[in-house]
């Protein structure tokens, strides 16, 4: 049902496919598009140019849409900003729209995530596992969207990119924590307090003050593995109380909650662990860059096997230990490589050579440390907050179920 003064038009009837080869191999930007964030260049999403042969490639300007037929249905559409001229893919199409409709404001509603269902129902074809398929320009110009008139798709579109605005400063915030987390790490975990040490020496792993010794981890911690109870016996799933966590949980980083659940009966049968809050997981095996990860438990919990556990002994902080091994995943997670499953084990684990500050000087560098995790925490709450409030406002301001009042002398 189209609201009251909104006009259902066919996206042909108000835009245009623009097909401007670079056939004379100017020196243009080449772009992406993205399914996270449109339209970007293509040097921000591959940290290089990997376009070949630029007199093949498709010219598009600021103010330009374009979108990746075949990942269309995941959201690959954008608004083309802030370029000037940029090149897209000769698989890509490239489309102008005309002053009826307000750029900001379609650009909200194609990447609504309420058109993916629209987008995947009308694309074709696609390899066996229904992956690839293609949404040809001659459809997507025949798609009825439900417009406000201009008035109000420019609000839409103001209240929005308010909202847009803030989320990015909020990124902006967190990207600076992290840099000042990292310098900091570095050198609070090498050289310790500022000021409290005068003289160092060189270890195994790097420099270290004169008063630190270096020790293998299985001296100072309990180290072991995780487990599954049999799912048999349902019964021990169903409204369990006690957390099991799966190994993608370690990229929570610190852990306050679980995707499944155990019952204390599941537990006592099965001899499985549960490890107390301040323990420390490491993922053994996972996909991508998970392996290596290490996460810091806040709750009781139990794990699976693709886990080991670390449990500090009392020479050693929890969040001292977590905060080093974190800060240095590359070369701990480079530890598995070589074997036929790229794993890491607890052997290897309990090998590696940790520094053990005096213990008051560990748990004063773990306050600075969770000082500053607190407040990039916080800050990435207030961003997923604000991410919720957007697809909020977007469900009822792009369908007319909330409708606004365009500012005075807005035409």
């Amino acid at each position: 049902m189209t609201p009251e003064g909104w006009q259902a038009r066919k996206i042909g009837t108000f835009a245009e496919r623009l097909r401007r080869v670079n056939a004379d191999g100017r020196d243009l930007e080449p772009l992406s598009i993205t399914k996270d964030r449109g339209v970007v260049l293509q040097s921000e999403k591959y940290n290089k140019r990997i376009a070949t042969d630029s007199r093949k490639y498709v010219i598009a300007e600021d103010g330009d849409f374009a979108f990746d037929p075949m990942s269309l249905y995941y959201g690959a559409i954008g608004h083309v900003r802030g370029v000037g001229r940029g090149l897209v893919s000769p698989d890509y199409v490239v489309f102008r729209v005309d002053g009826t409709v307000d750029q900001a404001f379609l650009h909200a509603l194609l990447r609504y995530p309420e058109m993916h269902k629209v987008y995947e129902a009308l694309s074709e074809t696609g390899n066996m596992f229904g992956k690839r398929r293609r949404l040809y320009w001659s459809v997507f110009e025949e798609i009825e969207l439900r417009l406000p008139p201009l008035p109000e798709q420019r609000k839409i579109a103001a209240i929005l990119s308010s909202v847009d605005d803030a989320i990015e400063a909020t990124q902006r915030v967190i990207d600076q924590l992290q840099v000042v987390k990292k310098a900091m790490m570095a050198e609070l975990l090498s050289r310790g307090l500022p000021g409290r040490h005068k003289k160092f020496k060189m270890t195994k792993i790097g420099e270290v003050p004169e008063g630190w010794d270096v020790v293998p981890l299985g001296d100072i911690a309990a180290i072991g593995n995780g487990a599954t109870p049999s799912k048999q016996q349902p019964e021990y799933w169903d409204n369990g109380t006690v957390p099991w966590l799966p190994t993608g949980k370690v990229n929570d980083r610190v852990i306050s909650c679980a995707d499944a659940w155990v019952t204390e009966k599941a537990l006592a049968e099965c001899s499985i662990r549960l490890l107390p809050v301040g323990t420390l997981l490491v993922a053994m095996i996972g996909q991508g860059k998970t392996r290596g990860k290490v996460a810091y438990l806040d709750i009781e919990a139990t794990i699976n096997q693709n886990f080991a556990y670390i449990r500090p002994g009392e020479s050693l902080s929890s969040w001292f230990l977590f905060s080093y091994l974190d800060h240095h995943y590359e070369r701990l997670r480079s530890d598995g490589r070589g074997s036929n499953q790229d794993a890491l084990n607890c052997g290897l684990i309990k090998r590696w050579k940790v520094p053990l500050p005096p213990l008051e000087e560990q748990k004063d560098i773990a306050t600075s440390m969770r000082s500053l995790d607190d407040r990039e925490v916080a800050e990435i709450r207030e961003q997923v907050g604000l991410r919720a409030f957007k697809s909020a406002i977007m469900s009822v301001l792009l369908t007319g179920e909330v409708r606004v009042k365009p500012d005075k002398g807005a035409a």
